[in-house]
């Protein structure tokens, strides 16, 4: 999936220019923010499936299901609505930095994006049926495939002159083949039922208990990854989004290497908590999963620090050069969250997420205020500045105390655990380093050469530090 952006983007940016391009990423962050509308309702799913089908059994799952989808289709009726109200107020919004013409195609792309988010919404209780079936493989393939089919499509009208409508039709058009691929596997193959006699209504308002905070911390989120480029582009313009687009496209691929082992784990954490088991295997499971993935990550990075501008000026263009330090600004900080991110799924299973979810729209609120202040003091790194210190303040601070004192995880163990291993990864960051000192700019050929001189050596090592025991083990749950 990663790869793909990774290959994707610079073919799209070349096409749609640098302004096109970034008006592309104002208007799909824009649109993006009707996701909140789901209300938490996708994390839910799994804690309550668990719960019902160990106590009550199948036909009171069945209910369970037909509930969620009466409620997703609610839902999508509300994004409609909402997403009516965001297209009349764009031009309001975006009339200093964006030409008319420029607030036309974005008006169009919405329409597109705001149907698209609809089909979204409609599969969520099906994605969510194939979780708790921990049909992983399946769960990988759709995204993948999604993730191919999307520029496969896309490229053509791009070259047929669509512009960003080509590229947002492509996505409407692959999310409607997964919406009814996935409805077909999970009815047909998983034998996925709704039962609309055994609804318990009565359940609608714990849900709503409980997702009241998930929802919270899914507007944090928004706020976090999606904002920066609003407000970069209601006082920068089009351009500067563009720039910090491409940085997103590296920070969003840096974060899917960590949620994608997470996945895998969040029907295990809800059965230690159902079944009540001790925390020391809560603490364990949390332990060796932060391992393998800062393990992944330290390496990335590393590897980032050493040839990111390298990598920008050749994949993107030199004109998107800023875009390497903005990506570093996110990612360092934000490597701490990504290795304890198993922990927000502890939290929900034994529904203790509230207390964070307040906090962290605190914090977000912070982040708005300082991105806003950066940007008009410093241009486009004010942003990602502004979000790295609410990183730092609500996502590390924070959350280990949280989980030390509350969630009674062994956090003191976990971080004996990732010093170590840091001690042991130490000449891989030096390497980086003496690589970013030594070699500042490299043409394609050398660029490549030294790349997979590192990634060689990279791999060799790590194997040498003694891993193969947590690989084995997290390929063990992935093939499930």
């Amino acid at each position: 999936q990663a790869s793909v952006s990774i290959i994707y983007t610079p073919i799209m940016i070349r096409m749609l220019g640098q302004s096109e391009y970034g008006l592309y990423e104002l208007v799909f962050s824009t649109v993006s923010y009707l996701n909140l509308l789901n209300l938490g309702f996708t994390a839910s799913y799994t804690r309550f499936y668990m719960r019902i089908f160990k106590t009550e059994g199948e036909k009171q799952v069945e209910g369970l299901n037909a509930l969620f989808f009466l409620v997703f289709m609610v839902l999508s009726l509300l994004v409609l609505i909402a997403g009516f109200f965001m297209y009349i107020k764009i031009e309001t919004f975006f009339e200093q930095t964006l030409t008319f013409a420029e607030i036309n195609m974005a008006k169009s792309m919405m329409r597109i994006l705001i149907i698209n988010t609809v089909f979204v919404f409609i599969t969520h209780v099906f994605d969510c049926y194939i979780v708790v079936q921990e049909k992983f493989i399946v769960q990988k393939i759709v995204i993948i495939i999604q993730q191919i089919l999307n520029p496969f499509i896309a490229v053509p009208l791009l070259m047929l002159g669509y512009g960003t409508l080509g590229v947002v039709y492509a996505t409407l058009i692959v999310t409607i083949l997964k919406m009814l691929f996935i409805m077909w596997f999970c009815i047909k193959k998983v034998n996925m039922k709704f039962n609309y006699k055994y609804i318990n209504y009565g359940l609608l308002l714990e849900m709503g208990m409980f997702t009241f905070f998930v929802f919270l911390n899914q507007v944090i989120d928004q706020i976090n990854w999606n904002v920066d480029k609003v407000l970069l582009g209601k006082f920068l313009g089009t351009t500067s989004v563009a720039v910090y687009g491409v940085a997103s496209v590296i920070n969003n691929s840096y974060i899917l290497f960590s949620t994608a082992v997470t996945n895998i784990f969040i029907p295990e954490v809800n059965r230690l908590v159902i079944c009540e088991e001790h925390n020391k295997k809560v603490s364990d499971l949390f332990i060796k999963v932060g391992k393998v993935q800062f393990l992944v990550l330290f390496t990335i990075i590393c590897g980032f620090l050493a040839l990111g501008d390298n990598f920008v000026c050749l994949w993107a263009g030199k004109e998107y050069s800023e875009a390497s330090n903005i990506a570093l600004i996110l990612i360092i900080p934000l490597t701490v969250p990504l290795i304890q991110n198993l922990g927000i799924e502890i939290q929900r299973a034994r529904n203790k997420h509230q207390v964070r979810s307040l906090v962290y729209m605190i914090i977000a609120l912070i982040n708005i205020i300082l991105s806003i202040i950066l940007i008009k003091k410093i241009g486009i790194l004010g942003a990602p500045i502004g979000t790295a210190i609410s990183i730092i303040i609500g996502n590390i601070f924070f959350m280990n105390w949280y989980y030390y004192n509350y969630l009674e995880i062994d956090i003191i163990r976990f971080w004996k655990e990732i010093i170590k291993l840091l001690m042991r990864l130490s000449p891989i960051l030096l390497i980086s380093v003496l690589i970013k000192i030594y070699l500042p700019t490299l043409n394609i050929w050398e660029f490549l050469f030294v790349g997979m001189l590192y990634v060689g050596m990279c791999f060799l090592y790590v194997w040498k530090c003694g891993v193969k025991d947590e690989i084995f083990y997290l390929g063990k749950n992935q093939r499930k």
